[in-house]
């Protein structure tokens, strides 16, 4: 498990054994979209199985056709079709993917099933795909030699950086994807005891590795998460994200680490983004989380709230001192900027950017679509 992960996950632990009640924003919106975070990336040995988060555009990746009409040729010889033809077309894997455009998309899903969120980061890709509310499949794709093979073929190991070592235990091969050598996972508390074949890891590229599986406990057809796994596109999705808020006059050194999405009106709009500083500690970077309507604050007692106006905006303050061993947490909510509501938060002693720094500089754009930008900063 990375440290983000970690961090993340004791912080909504933290929110929800409290016997404070939870806020609407600070637990039913930003830890949802905090779930996001942790559920893009399972680790399947020792450790239980982090849920999932769904996608953004949907481009056909149509198979090729051979050249030519039957009986064009002379007779006795056949079409020349050289090896390059024969071999899936070549996808050049970058070293690091935009935060600002998805790099993978679907191509097929089954009826019924669309795309409803995401998220990007430097070394990885994910997309969700669901059955109404239900998350039924969730793709990971990785940026060029995160990932590599065991020389006995029985894992394959991703190397993000700060966030930690993903792991996958291979049960053996399975069919080409697309014409790239494929493997099955070894099986896992999401998948039916006598059908291990509900994920699959294939090689995209010359050093780019993707994995789909199915994040239902239901079974879901090898088929169809192979024709699945066969018709994603990479790099072929042009349509950039769309921020609603974006943060102005601040260093060079601020940028964005992170981004998850949600699809709105056909279009991936972010609703969570993590901003760091230069050499920060992932572990001590705020997210923020976007909520495209107003929502409404807690207020915790014992002075840990306090109401404040910021930039003309009432907002409440959270200090949440540190207690059995956990960081202290600082918070700002929004309850109303603009017609939507806004949350920060950020464990720590010493937090990269203070919650109350990063809103001064936050201009939120409002809840109309043809407002929002395609860059968080300004």
């Amino acid at each position: 498990m990375s440290a983000l992960e970690a961090q993340l996950r004791e912080f909504f632990a933290q929110l929800g054994d409290s016997d404070q009640p939870p806020a609407r924003i600070s637990v039913t919106a930003a830890t949802s979209r905090g779930r996001s975070l942790l559920r893009w990336r399972r680790v399947r040995l020792a450790v239980p199985p982090i849920l999932a988060a769904s996608a953004v555009l949907a481009v056909a990746l149509a198979s090729a056709l051979p050249a030519g009409r039957p009986g064009s040729h002379p007779a006795g010889r056949t079409p020349a079709t050289s090896q390059a033809a024969k071999q899936p077309p070549r996808t050049v894997v970058p070293d690091r993917f935009s935060l600002l455009v998805p790099y993978a998309s679907f191509g097929w899903l089954p009826p019924g099933y669309s795309l409803r969120s995401g998220g990007t980061r430097g070394t990885s890709d994910f997309l969700n795909a669901y059955d109404g509310r239900y998350l039924r499949w969730q793709l990971t794709t990785y940026a060029a030699s995160v990932c590599r093979l065991t020389r006995t073929a029985r894992a394959l190991v991703c190397s993000l950086g700060h966030d930690g070592t993903q792991t996958y235990p291979l049960s053996g091969p399975a069919p080409a994807v697309a014409g790239h050598r494929a493997f099955w996972l070894s099986g896992g508390p999401h998948q039916p005891p006598r059908d291990r074949h509900q994920a699959v890891i294939w090689q995209y590229a010359t050093n780019g590795w993707a994995e789909l599986d199915s994040a239902s406990s239901a079974h879901q057809p090898s088929m169809t998460l192979l024709r699945i796994a066969g018709n994603v596109g990479f790099g072929t999705s042009r349509q950039p994200m769309r921020f609603a808020v974006q943060l102005t006059r601040v260093p060079k050194t601020w940028r964005v680490s992170t981004a998850f999405y949600q699809i709105s009106g056909g279009v991936p709009v972010d609703n969570q983004a993590t901003f760091a500083a230069a050499g920060s500690n992932p572990a001590d970077l705020p997210f923020v989380t976007t909520q495209l309507s107003p929502g409404s604050c807690y207020f915790y007692p014992d002075g840990q709230s306090k109401h404040q106006v910021i930039n003309g905006y009432r907002v409440v303050v959270n200090t949440i001192p540190a207690a059995d061993g956990r960081p202290p947490t600082y918070q700002v909510c929004a309850p109303d900027v603009n017609g939507l509501s806004v949350f920060i938060s950020v464990d720590g002693s010493r937090p990269v950017i203070a919650p109350v720094t990063l809103f001064r500089h936050l201009r939120v754009l409002g809840a109309s679509p043809a407002d929002w930008v395609t860059s968080p900063t300004s």
